[in-house]
């Protein structure tokens, strides 16, 4: 995409249609004061009871021009504001477009070379069990990606009723973690939280499966340690419960933090930018707490310093 001409940058453009503006009316209320004051020192000359006599009209007409100006001016930084969104969400698009054609293509060149493998070389059992896995695991990469831009859609469209039961929380994430294990093999994780301790919210337990594994693949895929490590915590405060995970990853700087919740959105750093992704995970994650009536915020202090995700529930 080409680059637009400086003279013609939007943000030039707004500049300079405030500041004519505001000169314009400038000029108008001293043109206005001119003619006002030279009327009255002209009429002055006359004796005070001749027979003409100038009234010069009210200062209305001035105040209800500053309104209109004030309306337009309001008007032009809304029409900016906008445009910039729009042009922000059109450039994160683009990368979502690139980075997750992709997110598409690896996997599927990996099962295509897997297949010609098995093809043109009499492979041995234990060898066509060992690809047969590798497949495996790119169709279930494949599956998460499709599976993200399905579910997006239905929460977004907000015609689909979700059927939200009470669950202990704090079983059902040992339960989670048990059951994929076998994807958290090089990571410690650390469950802080009492085994017995019970803490009952209302969710739809396969879109928190999503939740938990957004949160905790991230904080092994942007993780360079040689060991990982992924804390979780359960509290409940007042009529809240509080589930915090935290890793010992590359961390977020405070740009990112406001940001990574936004669809499309990929934090800039550079160690970031060698682990491509879609930018839809977060923004997924975000939208499946709102559904539970919940919030979701991030804190880090800093790159190389970890990341904590924050997940507040109203208890059932």
């Amino acid at each position: 995409m080409k680059r637009p001409i400086v003279i013609l940058h939007p943000l030039l453009v707004f500049v300079s249609s405030i500041l004519t503006l505001a000169l314009a009316y400038f000029l108008y209320i001293n043109w206005y004061l001119k003619i006002k004051d030279s009327l009255e020192k002209y009429w002055q000359t006359f004796p005070p009871n001749g027979p003409l006599k100038l009234e010069i009209g009210p200062f209305w007409p001035i105040f209800t021009s500053a309104i209109l100006l004030l309306i337009i001016i309001a008007g032009l930084i809304t029409i900016f504001i906008y445009y910039q969104k729009t042009n922000d969400l059109y450039r994160r698009q683009e990368t979502f477009i690139n980075n997750f054609t992709h997110e598409l293509k690896t996997p599927v060149a990996s099962i295509r070379l897997y297949l010609e493998t098995f093809l043109k070389h009499d492979l041995k059992t234990e060898d066509i069990k060992k690809f047969s896995s590798y497949m495996l695991k790119d169709t279930q990469r494949l599956s998460t990606h499709i599976g993200q831009i399905l579910q997006i859609a239905r929460l977004e469209n907000k015609k689909e009723k979700y059927q939200l039961n009470e669950t202990d929380l704090n079983q059902f994430i040992k339960s989670f973690i048990k059951e994929n294990s076998y994807l958290f093999l090089e990571a410690k994780i650390h469950e802080t939280m009492n085994p017995v301790d019970k803490f009952t919210v209302k969710i739809n337990k396969d879109l928190f499966e999503m939740v938990l594994m957004n949160i905790l693949t991230n904080a092994l895929i942007h993780n360079h340690q040689q060991k990982p490590e992924i804390s979780i915590n359960i509290e409940q405060i007042n009529q809240q419960v509080v589930l915090s995970i935290s890793d010992n990853g590359i961390g977020l700087s405070k740009i990112d933090i406001k940001k990574i919740f936004k669809k499309f959105y990929q934090a800039n750093s550079s160690k970031l930018a060698r682990k491509r992704g879609s930018g839809l995970g977060l923004y997924l994650t975000q939208q499946i707490v709102k559904l539970h009536k919940g919030s979701i915020m991030a804190l880090s202090q800093g790159t190389e310093l970890g990341t904590t995700i924050t997940i507040k529930l109203p208890t059932s």
